[in-house]
């Protein structure tokens, strides 16, 4: 009997606007190694993929990033998908709204390579907007919410497509045309059944290291409703959680298999289950498995006497989304948090020994000068190791973009341009757009003057810098490298 071959594509999208650090698709590589467990020849390409850098630099630019350019690039993807969609079946894409008009570009190279593979577009987008999606040229079938399951149905289904009303989560077209929409698929409850995530990716650039820090996931889903995210489109409101004896296994696994020993948790919100937190830093710790790690978190979820055990069990980073500094603010995107909060959470991730990082975002529609301002004073107040300062990005599935486009506010639907090249999407109350980035500029170039002083004047902090990266010698060396050039800038005055 014949198995249906599977190649699963991550569209280039950070390769293209470097506004972050390249994290390998772990969502791809859950579904890879689901389906490799019943039998499966299944491969995974990573088009967003080079050689592994820290993007030290802030970016801010009110330019466009245009998935069309970079022709370069997109010639070395042609080609390797050549080769890799050699008697493929089923083309499965990740999609999320910042690369969304990449991901139709894949799809469009694939069905002129070979016109017989079936495109399925899955990830947060599609699963938001899953007949929008059906509706683009060369998409095939639609999976909303997770993956693996749906993924092996179709895999054991397709080419039959009078299967395909019988299979949950999933949208296609009829023999009509017509949209068809099954019934939704329930969450997986036991993430423990779900082998641990493929790391096996193949790249354009002809080799693919693997990076000396490894996202992992303890969780699914999230219980909070801020009103900016649209996470819960795929993994729900309800969360799920891998038993720490699970999780400690695959840690155990990659520092075998890779070498690596530094890891980043990439849950929504690490840490809502202090039972699998406590049980898993107690594991690191009983057998010996010396690592570091870090995980973002919400302000409060975390007590001192937690984090303290974190630090014990090899924790040197946690990040805490903060969003504003402004009460009023804080209220109308339903962060349900205060600033005091805020404050007194820093101050245990500090005194815990734990470097701090903290989560902004600016330019909500009721922005103001004052708003901004409190900001600005939250960030000197608690003075966090390090900063992400977002625009807004009114991302489909989140209430602020539901009411933007209640009141006709957003100025475009365009899905190419929903990206942190080109955050200038709706109309504001009080501040337009290039008042905001300039803001911005000025408040991160102030903070990273701060952070190099203190570079220079407490060579605690510099110790302790080389001590955490020690084990990762990518990283380590990047490390030096930003050492050597913040101290170029602090000689020359150019900040």
């Amino acid at each position: 009997m014949h198995k249906n071959k599977i190649l699963l594509v991550n569209p280039p999208y950070v390769v293209f606007t470097r506004t972050a650090e390249p994290c390998l698709p772990l969502g791809l590589g859950y579904v890879s190694s689901f389906l490799e467990s019943y039998g499966f020849d299944v491969s995974i390409f990573n088009a967003d993929w080079m050689p592994y850098t820290i993007f030290t630099k802030p970016i801010v630019s009110n330019k466009s990033y245009d998935y069309k350019q970079k022709e370069n690039h997109w010639l070395k993807i042609k080609n390797c998908m050549v080769k890799l969609l050699e008697n493929v079946d089923i083309l499965g894409i990740a999609v999320s709204t910042p690369s969304y008009g990449s991901a139709l570009k894949i799809a469009k190279i694939a069905k002129d390579i070979n016109p017989n593979v079936v495109i399925v577009a899955g990830g947060i987008h599609p699963s938001i907007m899953p007949g929008k999606t059906l509706k683009e040229d060369n998409i095939d079938i639609v999976v909303i919410g997770e993956g693996e399951h749906t993924m092996l149905d179709l895999a054991n289904n397709l080419p039959n497509k009078k299967s395909l009303y019988n299979i949950p989560g999933i949208c296609f077209r009829d023999e009509q045309g017509e949209a068809i929409f099954t019934k939704r698929r329930d969450f997986i409850e036991n993430l423990d059944l779900l082998p641990s995530s493929n790391r096996k990716f193949i790249s354009s650039e002809g080799r693919y290291d693997m990076m000396k820090i490894a996202p992992i996931i303890a969780s699914r889903g999230c219980c909070f409703k801020c009103s900016f995210c649209s996470r819960h489109a795929v993994m729900g409101t309800n969360v799920r959680y891998r038993s720490a004896d699970n999780i400690a296994e695959e840690i155990v696994y990659l520092k075998r298999k890779y070498r690596i020993n530094r890891f980043d948790f990439k849950d929504d919100t690490f840490g809502v289950n202090n039972l699998q937190v406590n049980r898993l830093c107690d594991i690191l710790l009983s057998k010996g498995i010396n690592i570091s790690w870090g995980c973002q978190t919400r302000a409060g979820i975390l007590d001192f006497r937690m984090l303290r055990l974190m630090r014990r069990a090899g924790c040197f980073g946690v990040s805490i989304g903060v969003e504003s500094g402004n009460p009023d603010m804080l209220k109308k995107i339903k962060k349900n948090i205060s600033i005091d909060r805020v404050v007194n959470s820093a101050a245990d991730i500090k005194r815990a020994g734990i470097k701090l990082g903290c989560n902004f975002i600016i330019g909500y529609r009721e922005e103001t000068e004052k708003t901004l301002q409190d900001t600005e004073k939250l960030i000197n107040k608690i003075k966090p190791d390090g900063i992400n300062l977002s625009l807004l990005i009114p991302y489909p599935g989140s209430e602020i973009f539901d009411k933007l486009s209640e009141e006709n506010r957003l100025k475009t639907y365009d899905w190419t341009l929903y990206n942190a090249k080109n955050p200038d999407l709706f109309v504001r109350d009080n501040m337009p757009y290039d008042k905001l980035v300039m803001h911005r500029e000025r408040i991160l170039k102030n903070f990273l003057i701060k952070m190099r002083l203190k570079k220079f004047t407490n060579i605690k902090y510099i110790i302790n810098d080389l001590w955490i990266n020690r084990k990762c010698p990518v990283l380590f060396v990047e490390m030096l490298k930003q050492f050597v050039y913040d101290i170029f800038k602090y000689l020359s005055h150019s900040y």
